[in-house]
């Protein structure tokens, strides 16, 4: 009986509803833990992907920063032309480290001759832009290399600065050449108007800024052009180099590296250095094998007639 009364007393205490409500409590608070550790999921998947995003990103801008500031840019433009001519196409043509005195470059592979006929000789449809491109475009080279110290400025030039470049000058034409835009695109607008060859280095070999543009150019930051004319389709450009000790220095005084030949007749661009050992004409080649071949015939007429 005492058994009996003890769980009467229970049930009592203990409805069957009041069970079923801590039955559905303990499931609400499972439900709801469950929801915390996939939002603390969730959140933590977004974290990780974003960190991913910025390290791919901060690698990409990396690579792009480190491409900039160790290669030339070959640049064209054509201010005397038409308007739909005046565009602006830049090659990158590779690391200043191969441009070395002692060189022999062909860079004939980096010149899109389909990207520079439309450009300036005529558009993909066929309408003529440049009749006279042949003496109306204009050519320079520049890049820099650009650590914090020991740095270097590379530029063609008809005549060199003369003397040292003060430091703010030469830190703003580094600046500068290691920013410049490759690719084709009008002068005056897009690139053109942000970072593009004509805005950063000089909108002609006779003119060293265009009316309005308050970008101060290599051109006017070196008191020299890196540009020159075609003439018929051709061009000899010097390249010259600079070092700056750091971002404060001034500049030292330009010393010649080589000579870029650039025919547009046959799309060949080529740099030598001005210490690179001279290629033999055809014509050497056959002389001195003639030599050989008569040095071979007195040796066998000597051999036999002391045989």
């Amino acid at each position: 009986m005492s058994k009996n009364r003890h769980k009467m007393s229970s049930r009592a205490i203990f409805p069957p509803w009041a069970f079923a409500i801590v039955g559905s409590v303990h499931l609400m608070e499972g439900e709801r833990n469950e929801k915390n550790s996939n939002t603390v999921l969730k959140q933590n998947m977004k974290n990780s992907y974003k960190a991913a995003l910025l390290a791919v990103l901060g690698l990409m801008a990396a690579t792009s920063s480190q491409a900039l500031t160790t290669d030339l840019s070959l640049g064209f433009n054509d201010l005397a032309g038409p308007s739909s001519a005046q565009n602006d196409y830049v090659i990158d043509i590779g690391s200043y480290a191969n441009f070395t005195t002692t060189a022999t470059l062909n860079l004939s592979g980096d010149l899109n001759a389909s990207t520079f006929s439309q450009a300036y000789i005529q558009t993909s449809g066929g309408s003529t832009l440049d009749a006279n491109w042949m003496n109306d475009v204009a050519v320079g080279v520049v890049g820099a290399n650009n650590p914090v110290s020991s740095r270097s400025l590379y530029s063609t030039f008809l005549t060199p600065p003369s003397g040292t470049i003060t430091g703010g000058n030469e830190k703003s034409s580094i600046n500068q050449a290691v920013s410049i835009a490759p690719g084709e695109y009008s002068s005056s607008s897009g690139l053109g108007a942000q970072n593009g060859w004509s805005f950063f280095v000089a909108p002609s070999p006779t003119l060293a800024q265009t009316a309005g543009q308050t970008e101060t150019t290599i051109a006017q930051y070196l008191g020299q052009n890196p540009e020159q004319l075609l003439s018929s389709g051709i061009i000899t450009e010097n390249l010259y180099e600079n070092t700056q000790a750091n971002q404060v220095a001034n500049g030292s005084a330009f010393t010649e590296l080589g000579t870029f030949n650039i025919n547009l007749n046959t799309d060949t661009i080529t740099f030598t250095g001005i210490d690179a050992a001279p290629v033999p004409e055809p014509a050497s080649y056959g002389l001195v094998g003639g030599f050989g071949l008569l040095l071979v015939c007195l040796r066998r007429q000597f051999v036999k007639k002391n045989a």
